[in-house]
């Protein structure tokens, strides 16, 4: 699917991991209760990059250096982001295969797809700090850690609002 752009720069891809049903599912439903429900019009991710060339990447049938095999992601630890927080997810597999990625394509990489990766599932942001703190303590009493899998990536196009699904890639 070739998305059209009027712009002289190149559609914007990101790429997010593409999680098990019950783990989405379950993610979700946090992400509800905590994210202010007037921006939250996207599910529970873990973007791994967030400014791709769409066009380059759009036509692969796999990406370079993609697993072959589904991944355990580990959900053991919460942290504080200021006006929201975070799950962070483990997963050393998918590291590697950020960072091999980085190697490929780290000329064409914006800034922040060129930094160290640290993944987790945003389940509050855009909130005062107070509102944050408050929500953040909440949490960390009720979350349990948790397993899940990555099944494959997403790869999706973004124009400023909620994404679009251009393919997957499973594993």
């Amino acid at each position: 699917m070739t998305v059209e752009n009027p712009g002289t720069h190149p559609p914007i891809g990101i790429l997010s991991v593409l999680m098990d049903e019950k783990t989405q599912q379950y993610l979700n439903q946090w992400r509800e209760q905590y994210f202010p429900e007037s921006i939250n019009y996207l599910q529970a991710h873990i973007t791994l990059f967030h400014k791709l060339d769409l066009e380059k990447f759009e036509s692969m049938d796999e990406l370079p250096a993609q697993p072959k095999n589904n991944l355990e992601l580990n959900f053991d630890k919460v942290y504080f982001l200021g006006k929201g927080f975070a799950i962070e997810a483990l997963c050393p597999p998918l590291l590697e295969f950020h960072h091999r990625f980085q190697k490929l394509y780290f000329s064409e990489l914006s800034k922040q797809d060129q930094q160290k990766k640290k993944l987790h599932v945003t389940l509050q942001n855009k909130v005062s700090p107070d509102k944050a703190k408050k929500d953040f303590e909440d949490f960390k009493v009720k979350f349990q850690g948790f397993r899940g899998e990555a099944i494959g990536l997403s790869l999706h196009h973004y124009q400023g609002g909620p994404w679009q699904k251009v393919k997957d890639f499973m594993f």
